[in-house]
């Protein structure tokens, strides 16, 4: 049955709740109602947030220090970091992405194992690994860590998330991509803790709920969409290099705030796949009384990159479940998408087993062929015949997706977020 989105008075009571968050005053002292935030809104723009201990890196990426981030979450942890201030920060810290011409979308990251997300103006990782010079290792790292993180780059920069209208423009063949490129907002929240052993950093369970917390009807978990809001207010309030709010703070710009997003893409990767499988089950991706996910063609997208390690399936399905209940789950620019991107079973990892579950209990859901979920690219070569006659059509025609992939593990992010941008139907 497809959701009925002509009465007003549910969308003015969501957009007054939210509004009143993002403004911090009681939803009474709001003048009127509008029916997102900020629209047709006569107000100048929120206070100004207390950005004043964030960094601006470039005119377009600053790391933010939030208090709705959920690390460190384990007890151990906690208790290491008790005394010291500049790991607690740095695991509060998100690294966002703000284009210059911000659009009203948000691509949200979960890097996984072995990552970190602190850039800084002046960073610390040699240039001959980070020629930008902004990657700065975590203080929240050990001794075994720091040398590790020193090896990389921080996330942003590992994975090409500081270009993603470039990537796009030249993804090939030119022919197959008629859809626009998209230039979202980025954000990348710190997702791993501290660990020993094989890893030296892994995304600990619960930062946004559980794996099955999930519900057919709402509400979902809220922590995630209050990173997202504190986010924008920081965004609001934190001035770039040039002089300028990363996000101009006015209600008349569309961009700058939450509810006027058009589209939210979360995706994550490897030991991302923990935090992601948790935010699959939060209010704001899900059509709920409590939500304005599904109104007005605001659409959620997830993104599965190599993260079926058998972290959860349940989240995910509900996710499908309940967009397909209100008629919203296809390939159009107000309706929801899932693609999950796995590599084959092989001695050292698999994906693929929770990945072919996952799509099976997903057609279940659906009510269709488990086969006709899947597609197959045979190679390294994002031109590949595979990718041109099979996952492309897929991929713009599709609200399901599974892709089995020949491309490495690590590179999965910064070949595939491209191409899920161009082919995303907003």
């Amino acid at each position: 049955m497809r959701r009925h989105v002509s009465s007003s008075s549910r969308e003015r009571r969501n957009a007054d709740l939210f509004l009143a968050d993002l403004l911090g005053v009681p939803v009474a002292r709001l003048a009127r109602s509008g029916e997102a935030f900020g629209e047709e809104d006569p107000a100048t723009g929120a206070p100004a947030a207390s950005c004043a201990r964030d960094a601006a890196v470039t005119d377009t990426m600053a790391l933010l220090l939030t208090t709705s981030a959920p690390l460190a979450v384990t007890a151990a942890e906690i208790a290491r970091v008790a005394r010291d201030s500049g790991a607690r920060d740095d695991y509060k810290s998100v690294a966002a992405i703000v284009p210059a011409t911000p659009e009203p979308r948000l691509l949200i990251f979960f890097h996984g194992n072995n990552n970190y997300v602190t850039v800084a103006a002046r960073g610390d990782v040699p240039t001959s690994v980070d020629p930008s010079g902004h990657s700065r290792v975590p203080r929240w790292a050990d001794a075994t860590g720091r040398a590790a993180a020193a090896r990389k780059k921080a996330a942003p920069f590992q994975y090409a998330l500081d270009s993603l209208a470039a990537s796009q423009n030249t993804l090939q063949p030119a022919a197959s991509f008629t859809r626009s490129v998209k230039d979202p907002v980025v954000l990348v929240p710190e997702d791993a803790e501290r660990t020993t052993g094989s890893y030296w950093a892994v995304p600990p369970r619960n930062q946004y709920g559980t794996a099955i917390d999930g519900t057919p009807s709402g509400p979902g978990t809220v922590r995630l969409q209050n990173l997202v809001m504190e986010c924008y207010d920081h965004l609001r309030c934190l001035q770039n290099p040039a002089g300028r709010p990363y996000l101009p703070p006015g209600m008349l710009h569309r961009a700058s705030w939450v509810g006027n997003i058009e589209r939210v893409y979360v995706s994550g990767h490897s030991g991302g796949g923990k935090p992601l499988v948790e935010a699959a089950g939060a209010d704001m991706v899900l059509i709920t009384p409590t939500s304005v996910a599904g109104v007005r063609g605001r659409a959620i997208e997830f993104w599965l990159y190599d993260c079926t390690y058998g972290f959860g399936t349940h989240n995910y399905v509900n996710f499908c479940a309940n967009w397909n209940a209100a008629g919203l789950l296809a390939n159009r620019a107000d309706r929801a998408r899932l693609v999950c991107v796995y590599r084959p079973k092989s001695p050292e990892s698999d994906t693929e087993s929770e990945a072919d579950r996952l799509r099976v209990e997903i057609a279940t859901a659906l009510r269709v062929p488990a086969a006709s979920l899947r597609v197959l690219h045979d190679s390294t070569d994002m031109t590949s015949r595979s990718m041109v006659s099979d996952v492309i059509p897929a991929l713009t025609s599709r609200p399901v997706v599974f892709i089995r992939t020949a491309v490495p593990h690590d590179s999965i992010p910064t070949k595939f977020t491209p191409l899920l941008l161009r082919t995303a139907a907003s």
